[in-house]
Formats: structure tokens, C-alpha cells, sequence
């Protein structure tokens, strides 16, 4: 029970195979050298799959900081082209409009791209 209690810990989540090992020993008398080798198998492939989800989500989560960083680069490239763009979204009914629209598809889009992200991590 104790290392159960100690398993909901953050980080700590690998006594919980211990006790299950543990216990496993315990209840059928088996080598407890046998089920601890089993757990930490258990464990390191987890974690492989950990790695190689994170690794596969960096994509995925640079793709959100670009989608963040896009807007300012359109209105570098406004400036660039002799234009004044904030003048444009800020001074007129119309650009008011382009703007709402834009900075809420931006906001969307980042919240989607994260919201995927802690899906495939197993976070809410």
C-alpha cells in the first residue's frame, strides 16, 4: 500500500509496477527478481514510446509556433510591399473585420495544434 501511495506522485509512477511486481511475487510465491525484470521492461518500453512521441510531436508543436509568429510576418511583408497594414486593420470597418477574423482563425488554429498535441501525449 505504501508504494501505491507513493505511486501517485508526479514522476513516481514506476513504484506502481513495483507493488504490482510485488504483489504478484507475494500472492504466487515467484521470484521477485523475475517480475521486477518484467517491470522494468515494462517501464523502459513506455518510455521509448514516450520518446519517440514526443520526437514525432515537435513537428506538430513548431507547426503552432509558426502559425503564432505568420502573422507578423504578413505585416513585415505589408510594410515591405509600401504598405500600411495596421493602418488598414485598425483605421477601417472593414480591416476591424479582416482582424477579428484573422487573430480568432490564429487563435483557433494554435488551440487546435495543441489540443492534437496533449491528445496523442494522454493529457487532457
Amino acid at each position: 500500500p505504501a508504494l501505491r501511495r507513493l505511486a501517485e506522485r508526479p514522476g513516481c509512477a514506476g513504484l506502481a509496477e513495483l507493488a504490482d511486481a510485488w504483489e504478484i511475487a507475494t500472492r504466487t510465491g515467484a521470484s521477485l527478481v523475475d517480475a521486477v525484470d518484467v517491470a522494468v521492461q515494462r517501464l523502459a518500453a513506455q518510455e521509448e514510446v514516450d520518446r519517440v512521441v514526443a520526437t514525432e510531436l515537435a513537428a506538430a508543436r513548431l507547426s503552432g509556433i509558426m502559425m503564432a509568429v505568420l502573422p507578423l510576418v504578413g505585416l513585415g511583408l505589408g510594410y515591405a510591399l509600401g504598405g500600411n497594414p495596421v493602418g488598414f486593420l485598425i483605421g477601417q470597418p472593414v480591416g476591424w473585420v479582416c482582424l477579428n477574423v484573422g487573430v480568432g482563425l490564429a487563435c483557433a488554429g494554435v488551440a487546435w495544434i495543441d489540443a492534437i498535441a496533449a491528445g496523442a501525449e494522454g493529457r487532457p
